[in-house]
């Protein structure tokens, strides 16, 4: 028996819209098993350092005067820096080891300041299964005796990784495997964070009517418009 065209048509468009919805349907549940940002792990940046609360047994720190650099404000100590995110005690380091505590802590208040809502850069993931492994290996051998060598113990947990079957490694294969995946979308929601962040802050800058030469910021002694890894624009 033959269909009449608007019969024919009413069953391909009837077709065409179940198709669609399957597709859809399909295209929710990829949504879904995609992993979301985890916003806890990328706070934005303060614009001073946090400080830990003082302590009663705290004695009050003395400026010694020999110090060709005398720092104007708080110099932190192990206790502030703990607080701060990977990225900025590296760099408080680093000013450390290049100048003193004085600078460094004088040259973080300047760099939090610079960076103020940019959200913090998601942690790296996992280089390999084995270094999931060794970390959680680490942790409870620390927590058993108490100390850790690094030369001594990181064989035995090397020796430990051989010794485990295929079926157990597969367990630290796919640990990595999600966690990697997790970072892939933490990293792209921050840096589609800092591209905004980057446009506010140039857009704010020019209203407030900041000098960008250089030259001329030298000559008015004020500090240098950061141009880190952070603030460049990214290149396509």
């Amino acid at each position: 028996m033959k269909r009449s065209g608007d019969e024919a048509e009413r069953t391909q468009s009837g077709s065409n819209s179940d198709d669609l919805a399957k597709k859809q349907k399909v295209t929710n549940v990829d949504d879904e098993s995609q992993p979301q940002p985890q916003l806890h792990l990328m706070p934005l940046f303060p614009p001073i350092p946090p400080e830990a609360p003082p302590s009663s047994e705290e004695k009050p720190t003395t400026v010694n005067k020999q110090r060709r650099y005398v720092p104007k404000n708080k110099v932190y100590s192990p206790k502030d820096y703990a607080l701060w995110p990977a990225l900025a005690v590296n760099i408080y380091r680093s000013q450390v080891n290049i100048r003193n505590t004085d600078y460094a802590s004088d040259y973080i208040r300047y760099w939090y300041n610079e960076h103020q809502g940019l959200c913090t850069p998601p942690p790296k993931p996992p280089r390999s299964a084995y270094s999931i492994y060794f970390n959680e290996q680490k942790s409870a051998w620390f927590r058993t005796h108490g100390k850790w060598n690094m030369k001594k113990d990181s064989k035995k947990v090397g020796a430990m990784w051989k010794e485990l079957s295929e079926d157990d490694k597969k367990v630290y294969h796919t640990k990595m495997d999600m966690e990697r995946t997790q970072f892939n979308a933490n990293n792209e929601f921050w840096h589609r964070k800092a591209v905004e962040w980057r446009l506010e802050k140039v857009q704010r800058l020019k209203a407030s009517g900041e000098e960008f030469d250089p030259k001329k910021r030298v000559a008015l002694r004020l500090n240098d418009i950061c141009v880190c890894e952070l603030c460049k624009p990214e290149e396509d």
